[in-house]
């Protein structure tokens, strides 16, 4: 039997309408493209709506920092069921050679390296905090870091204004359910 409650609907008709703007999916949100310069991320569960949460905070602190590791957020709706952001063309999309963005590479395998020998031995937070302070991102180096979610290729890409930034603000802060249980 279909759900006929006005949420139902309202999902529905968000759905309905922008599908064909649709240009990814996760676990937890979807991706439609709003015009050529933005997308909105809408979230799909609980988890999506934290990450929205997450990045929406990520967007708040990096206000007035030179370098933003983030797409910028024009605007998150008051149920925080969807943001709209930036446009970026990502790494594994458009197929960009990391190698040719040799500022990118460069970093990238810094970052690798440096996580790389946490295996190793525990972090070195002055190491990473010293490089990341380079790039003007030494904000991002929390205990709430998610590695695995950094360091992947297919959450980087290059803005409008031809620098590196980080796809997935929920990144930056390992979600917690106890609010939305």
């Amino acid at each position: 039997m279909i759900n006929k409650s006005k949420k139902f609907k309202d999902n529905f008709k968000f759905h309905n309408y922008f599908n064909k703007y649709k240009i990814g999916e996760g676990s937890d949100r979807i991706v439609y493209e709003y015009d050529t310069n933005k997308v909105i991320k809408y979230a799909k569960n609980k988890r999506g709506i934290i990450q929205n949460i997450n990045e929406y905070k990520m967007s708040i602190k990096q206000k007035g920092k030179n370098r933003k590791i983030i797409p910028l957020i024009y605007y998150i709706d008051k149920n925080n069921k969807y943001l709209i952001m930036e446009k970026v063309n990502c790494f594994d999309k458009i197929n960009i050679d990391k190698n040719e963005c040799k500022e990118f590479k460069f970093f990238y395998e810094k970052i690798l390296e440096i996580k790389h020998l946490t295996y190793i031995k525990p972090l070195n937070y002055k190491e990473a905090f010293l490089f990341l302070k380079k790039y003007n991102i030494e904000y991002i180096l929390t205990d709430d870091l998610m590695w695995g979610d950094f360091l992947k290729l297919q959450n980087w890409g290059i803005n409008s204004k031809n620098e590196f930034v980080h796809l997935d603000g929920g990144t930056f802060s390992k979600p917690s359910l106890v609010k939305y249980k």
